[in-house]
């Protein structure tokens, strides 16, 4: 009886706590936000009011990438993943979630999933002409998936999902296999949903070696997308949750992005 009752005691303290070993998110100072933003990628560099977007545009400019990150960190510190997108003629949007960063509000799938789809609109009626690509990492792959269930002002034109999980609660029933996650699970963050509805390129990124949601989501996340439409799988073998990058060489994110640096005319 001693046991069972610490074991409830236990599970109810991991109910209440759930949003905080969840969400993870690093806060910024918001009154020295914009010259971080400058100091790291120049003062060309924008910060779209109502989201703290980071807003980047190379030369030439072929699409725009909104790219929601993931849990460590915020949106300033994709530099090494917005490198890649402007090479290839994407105009970049780091979207940074409410409550990370110099942003007010508290995490949850409501908070996060609602922002993402208002960015989401607020960058297509600013680019009308440019398709929209979205791309999600790790904990964004969740958020991504959620905006692809939304009624969208239009649909995007790819979809690039890197270390995608199948669902926050299939991650915590990895991690916490002794505890009742699927019937206490506040945010579910499904990925499957949306991606089945999706009818366009999904390009999908998976560390064989992902010791944080495991390779065999990204690998279910991989087949759901081949049975609905054209996909591209790239996995890295000996790459983990958070070293991926370094195993990511320029043909990587050919095949991820569907595009090279070769594909890019130089402007004027």
């Amino acid at each position: 009886m001693i046991a069972l009752a610490i074991y409830v005691l236990v599970v109810a303290v991991m109910y209440l706590t759930q949003r905080s070993l969840l969400f993870q998110p690093t806060v910024l100072a918001r009154e020295s936000y914009g010259a971080q933003v400058a100091a790291r990628f120049g003062r060309s560099a924008a910060v779209l009011d109502g989201f703290d977007a980071i807003v980047l545009t190379p030369q030439t400019v072929s699409d725009t990438a909104i790219l929601f990150h993931g849990n460590a960190g915020t949106a300033l510190d994709r530099g090494f993943m917005a490198t890649q997108l402007l090479e290839r003629g994407f105009r970049v949007v780091l979207a940074e979630y409410p409550g990370y960063g110099p942003r007010s509000g508290s995490p949850s799938q409501h908070a996060l999933v609602d922002d993402a789809a208002r960015l989401y609109d607020t960058i297509a009626r600013a680019y009308p002409n440019d398709a929209l690509v979205l791309v999600g990492e790790s904990l964004g792959t969740g958020v991504v998936g959620q905006i692809l269930t939304r009624p969208l002002a239009r649909a995007p034109g790819r979809v690039v999902l890197i270390t995608p999980f199948v669902s926050a609660v299939e991650t915590a029933a990895r991690i916490y296999p002794w505890l009742p996650v699927r019937w206490l699970a506040r945010d579910p963050l499904e990925v499957l949903p949306g991606v089945s509805r999706y009818a366009g390129p999904v390009h999908v990124l998976i560390a064989g070696a992902d010791e944080v949601v495991g390779a065999a989501q990204g690998r279910t996340v991989a087949e759901a997308a081949r049975s609905r439409g054209p996909t591209t799988v790239v996995e890295l073998p000996g790459a983990h949750h958070n070293d991926w990058v370094a195993h990511a060489d320029g043909s990587v994110w050919d095949r991820l992005l569907g595009r090279s640096r070769r594909d890019v005319a130089p402007a004027g």
